[in-house]
């Protein structure tokens, strides 16, 4: 072997271990990049899920305020007249009290908690974990009036019912 094919592997060798040396470089920048990309995405979806927890809790705060304290009474006090009763006489005692407004507002405030879920902007956990069983008894002791509504708007309180059920089974 000749100086001359002597040096040119030696080039040949040399050149590709530098090849090999910058394809390790750059599957390491990669993967740095890749693992940045990975916790930047954990923190985002992270920062979501705290935004849905906290849009949670003003929905709470909103059931719970002042301005819908004389509404919430007048309904907790129709709940309790009405849960034993029978399913007829539960829609007859509504229509007799004209409480029928009072049960189409909180239901619709209902069916906006219940459609936030849905839409995925709230989230559901906090919901459940607060007024779930509240909202299941408040459901089942106005089932009767959410049918007899449905006979002329079929979609009334669905995604309230859809809620429900799913928590239900």
């Amino acid at each position: 072997m000749t100086l001359y094919e002597t040096i040119s592997i030696v080039i040949q060798s040399l050149t590709l271990m530098c090849a090999f040396g910058a394809a390790v470089i750059y599957y390491r920048q990669l993967k740095s990049m890749q693992d940045q990309l990975t916790i930047g995405q954990k923190q985002h979806a992270d920062s979501i899920e705290n935004t849905r927890r906290l849009l949670a809790f003003r929905m709470i705060e909103r059931w719970n305020s002042n301005d819908l304290l004389k509404l919430r009474t007048e309904w907790n006090n129709l709940f309790d007249e009405i849960k034993r009763l029978p399913d007829k006489q539960r829609i007859s005692a509504i229509k007799a009290q004209e409480k029928e407004g009072i049960v189409g507002d909180v239901l619709n405030i209902f069916e906006e908690l219940s459609f936030s879920i849905t839409m995925n902007t709230i989230s559901e956990d906090v919901i459940k974990l607060v007024l779930g069983e509240t909202l299941k008894q408040y459901y089942l002791c106005f089932l009767p009036w959410i049918l007899e509504r449905r006979k002329d708007r079929t979609d009334a309180w669905s995604n309230f019912s859809i809620l429900v059920n799913k928590w239900d089974s």
